[in-house]
């Protein structure tokens, strides 16, 4: 009798698969997982499918010597010639570490002939760059008159920001998301734009009537010692703009990664008026991914303050140490940076000083 043997890859990791058959031993055995479609996930993902047909009657078990304890997978065995799909559910990454968790999903009566590795690994940091443990920043109040209002979900993704100064908003914005279509939602003082995004919850373009925000290359190089350059730009439909050109020494070569801005070239227009700043960057040993703000993102004023840019809807342009010094061709646009962190290594004060004028701004969590 002929025996036939069905053997199907897996994303997670390489399914290996042997077996030893006789004549009077014939069977069908394998698995085909259709999702997820990647095993990586950032520290805020909390859900993914699990989709996989099965010919045999089968087990999910867990791996010893690995950490299983994050991930819920409601299902653990079933019959073959059916299709199985389920929802996994992931707790919150606030260890600070990365994380794997291993599984076997193997064929009852042949084990030995079909199985398969589950492998899901999450990292340490939220799809906008800060740690799994960063601390939720409710407001931010400057000596310059300056005020600072923050809401998150449960995720700690932006539901609203607010900038004020001397009771004038300066920007006023709101988020949805809508994680099943994978869809973003803003609204800016008015003006709804809209984005698809990932499991990192970023948006690609942000397009509305008139408005628009996005990121784009200016060059790269394959190679982990090139440098990498892009811009974000924020054009209106009145035709003024806000624009950065940031150039990284070392592009970012994982989610997880220790990665800074060389230098930023800073170009907005508004009525009519253009202003530019060209300055290179120092940094310390604070990290920047303690607290669900960019805390970088003050330094040339609340004026300058990109909200987007402030709550990190684009990772990139996030470097993950505070900026100790800004430094100009001109020297007396010099600035000079000051953190005062909190016990768990968040910002509790930053003191951005210009021209002998001193901003310090206090952070609320």
């Amino acid at each position: 009798m002929k025996t036939m043997k069905i053997f199907f890859g897996i994303v997670a990791t390489t399914l290996l698969m042997a077996s030893c058959l006789t004549n009077d031993d014939s069977y069908r055995a394998g698995f085909q997982v259709v999702k997820p479609s990647s095993a990586y996930y950032y520290a805020n993902n909390t859900s993914d499918s699990l989709v996989f047909w099965s010919y045999g009657s089968w087990t999910l078990d867990d791996c010893q010597g690995y950490d299983n304890s994050w991930i819920t997978i409601p299902t653990r065995k079933g019959n073959g010639y059916t299709d199985y799909s389920q929802l996994m559910r992931f707790t919150q990454n606030t260890t600070g570490e990365g994380r794997l968790a291993l599984f076997q999903l193997s064929d009852t009566n042949h084990p030995s002939d079909a199985h398969a590795s589950l492998a899901f690994w999450q990292y340490a940091t939220r799809g906008d760059g800060t740690l799994g443990n960063a601390a939720d920043v409710k407001s931010i109040t400057g000596t310059d008159g300056s005020k600072i209002n923050l809401t998150y979900d449960e995720k700690h993704r932006p539901l609203t920001v607010v900038m004020t100064k001397d009771g004038n908003t300066l920007q006023n914005l709101s988020f949805e998301y809508d994680d099943n279509g994978q869809q973003m939602t803003v609204n800016s003082r008015g003006i709804v734009q809209t984005s698809s995004y990932g499991n990192s919850y970023q948006p690609k373009s942000l397009i509305g009537p008139g408005d628009s925000l996005f990121l784009t290359e200016q060059f790269y190089v394959s190679s982990v010692n090139s440098p990498y350059a892009f811009n974000f730009v924020e054009r209106f439909s009145t035709g003024d703009y806000e624009a950065y050109g940031i150039l990284q020494m070392k592009p970012c070569s994982n989610p997880d990664s220790v990665y800074v801005a060389d230098s930023i070239r800073y170009q907005c227009k508004r009525s009519g008026v253009i202003e530019q700043e060209f300055m290179a960057l120092n940094y310390g040993q604070d990290d920047n991914r303690y607290q669900t703000v960019d805390v970088n993102q003050l330094i040339l004023g609340v004026e300058h303050c990109n909200p987007y840019l402030l709550v990190s809807l684009y990772r990139l342009a996030r470097s993950s140490r505070i900026v100790t010094s800004a430094t100009f061709e001109q020297t007396d646009k010099n600035i000079t940076v000051a953190a005062r962190l909190n016990a768990n290594k968040s910002v509790q004060q930053l003191s951005v000083t210009r021209r002998g004028t001193t901003i310090s701004y206090d952070f609320e969590y």
